[in-house]
C-alpha cells in the first residue's frame, strides 16, 4: 500500500524503548509530498509545534509506519492544516501531561467534532489501534526493514 493524496494518517515513530512511540499526523496531498503535525519538546517542559511540507514521508528516520484515519479532500487542505495547528498545545486538563501522544489525539478529536474524521469506536479505541499497530510494526522499525507500513484504520469510516 502507498500513501495517497487526500488522505489523512497517523504516524508513529519508535523512541528505541519499547511500547513508547512519537506521534504525528501527517497529510498527504501530493504525490511525492504532504504536511507533517507533531509537537516537540526542544527544552523540557516546553513544546513547540513543528508543521512543515516534507517530501518522501515514508522514508523518515525511525518511522513505524502511518494508519490512515481519513480522505480529505485536497480543496480542504488549508482548511484541515488550519484545524489541526490551532489546537492547544496545553494539557487538556490538570490530570494529563502534555506529551505528542496526547496532543495528536487532541487534534483527532478536534478533527472528529469538525467531520473530517469519523470514527464512530472514539478516539479510546482509536488510539489503542494505534498502539498496537507500533507494537507489531516494532520489531521490523528497529531492523530499519523497507518499505514501512501504511494501514487503514480498521475503526475510521473512510469514505
Amino acid at each position: 500500500m502507498a500513501l495517497e493524496p487526500g488522505c489523512l494518517y497517523l504516524n508513529l515513530f519508535t523512541r528505541g524503548v519499547p511500547n513508547s512511540y512519537h506521534w504525528g499526523l501527517y497529510y498527504h496531498w501530493d504525490v511525492t509530498r504532504g504536511t507533517k503535525f507533531h509537537i516537540r519538546n526542544p527544552v523540557d517542559n516546553y513544546w513547540i509545534l513543528d508543521s512543515d511540507v516534507t517530501y518522501n514521508a515514508t522514508k523518515s528516520f525511525l518511522l513505524v509506519g502511518f494508519i490512515k484515519i481519513a480522505n480529505v479532500d485536497i480543496t480542504l487542505r488549508h482548511t484541515l492544516e488550519s484545524e489541526i495547528t490551532s489546537v492547544p498545545i496545553v494539557p487538556p486538563s490538570a490530570a494529563v501531561a502534555l506529551d505528542c501522544r496526547v496532543w495528536v489525539l487532541e487534534a483527532v478529536k478536534k478533527l472528529m467534532a469538525s467531520g473530517f474524521v469519523k470514527c464512530p469506536a472514539g478516539i479510546d479505541a482509536l488510539e489503542a489501534e494505534a498502539q498496537k499497530f507500533a507494537q507489531e510494526e516494532e520489531y521490523n522499525c528497529d531492523r530499519n526493514v523497507q518499505p514501512r507500513p501504511i494501514r487503514n484504520s480498521t475503526l475510521c469510516i473512510l469514505n
